[in-house]
């Protein structure tokens, strides 16, 4: 059925009558208002938790890049070690100090060392530590794994751990004791009474 042009000019003012009074009406606004809400804020949630789980996966991404960079720059020091309490002096040589104060308990030559130097700012009270990065892991090997023979004097010696895990060692020799907890390999040890476990992030000390 076609409409003649007045029926058209009269359904077009029964809508317009229509309109204006459910403008009028508040109950009828109020409803329109609240399905406009319900619409953006299901838009909003639905964009929020996009945005979360996003979010997420950078966060875990960018551990697991860290975790790969912390383990590469450890290996990178596996042939290191680092020595505490050698007196420090004036002009001194670094390489023949830590020879002398091995000789008595490990034969460390000078053909065994890459290289050595202090780290650390001066410090008129306290000596600061030595890196020592050795030719090869064996010979790293030797020195730490006789540690020990060093019990009783002032010198100390210790792997050479990122900043990343020695903040772990020092966080779980805090909980579980200094006798409690040692490295090997760059791996920190702890003895929990029950077992032996390994610690590699903050979450296995909880």
């Amino acid at each position: 059925m076609v409409l003649t042009r007045d029926q058209k000019i009269e359904i077009t003012e029964i809508i317009q009558e229509t309109v204006s009074v459910l403008l009028n009406d508040e109950r009828f606004i109020n409803k329109i208002a609240d399905k406009v809400f319900e619409r953006i804020e299901s838009k909003m949630n639905q964009h929020l938790q996009e945005m979360e789980a996003s979010v997420a996966h950078l966060i875990k991404e960018n551990e697991s890049l860290s975790n790969e960079l912390d383990k590469a720059q450890q290996y990178s020091r596996r042939t290191n070690i680092r020595i505490f309490g050698l007196d420090e002096v004036a002009g001194e040589n670094i390489e023949a100090c830590v020879i002398n104060a091995m000789k008595d308990k490990v034969n460390v030559t000078s053909d065994m060392i890459d290289r050595c130097h202090r780290i650390g700012r001066l410090n008129k009270n306290k000596p600061r530590a030595i890196i020592v990065k050795f030719v090869n892991y064996k010979y790293k090997e030797i020195v730490f794994k006789n540690k020990k023979l060093f019990k009783g004097t002032k010198i100390i010696i210790t792997e050479d751990l990122t900043k990343n895990r020695y903040d772990l060692f020092k966080s779980a020799r805090e909980k579980y004791g200094i006798k409690n907890v040692w490295t090997y390999d760059g791996i920190i040890k702890v003895n929990t009474s029950k077992s032996i476990i390994s610690i590699k992030e903050k979450n296995d000390l909880v």
